[in-house]
């Protein structure tokens, strides 16, 4: 089974969500999910834009009663203009009261001139074995994530324009491996071991 939605709208506004759940064989089912968002900027200079996917694939088998195994990928990218920052002068003229639109003019928005381009990907798994007497279960995570990120911004004090980038490139690696004791047991106990690491390599200029 599964499901679709389709939505649209003003500002170009386009959304599709949707799944689907295959079966197989008997002891094996793929799960795809996935989403997809569009749309022109809320704001007059194009920003608070949307350029969004996702998407999801799980697969889970089921050999045996004792065992059982997920794996899971997913991939999800963000662009285009992004969020802007409005910043604005009070103004305490007698005819704009603080509750007008009014009374605040505009300093400045910054940044001018905006890309964004946000990736990240991800692939993680479970497998858990009945011992009988415990549980064995593994949990292996792989994650990285792509930040890229260019702007000009005017600064109206200097009455010059600043050009900026940074790009950011994270890797997570993880791993969990835990022996639990049977739940029926009056004794309760939990053994594991565990492993992360971070990469996180940045540039600006």
């Amino acid at each position: 089974g599964g499901y679709a939605t389709l939505e649209a709208g003003n500002f170009g506004l386009a959304r599709f969500e949707g799944a689907l759940n295959v079966p197989i064989t008997d002891t094996v089912a793929v799960r795809a999910a996935g989403t997809f968002l569009e749309h022109s900027g809320w704001l007059n200079d194009g920003y608070d834009d949307a350029d969004d996917t996702a998407m999801r694939m799980t697969v889970l088998a089921k050999p045996n009663s004792d065992l059982s195994i997920r794996l899971e990928g997913d991939y999800s990218n963000r662009s285009g203009q992004g969020d802007n920052v409005y910043i604005g002068r009070l103004t305490t003229a007698a005819n704009s009261p603080l509750t007008s639109m009014n009374a605040w003019s505009p300093l400045n928005t910054l940044p001018t001139d905006q890309r964004v381009n946000y990736t990240d990907w991800s692939g993680q798994g479970e497998l858990n074995y009945d011992l009988h007497c415990a549980t064995l279960t593994y949990l292996p995570d792989y994650r990285v994530s792509t930040q890229n990120l260019s702007n000009s911004r005017f600064l109206d004090f200097f009455l010059t324009t600043l050009a900026t980038t940074s790009n950011t490139h994270i890797k997570t690696d993880t791993q969990e491996l835990r022996l639990t004791s049977d739940s029926a047991k009056p004794l309760q106990w939990v053994a594991g071991l565990y492993y992360y690491n971070l990469d996180e390599p940045a540039s600006a200029t």
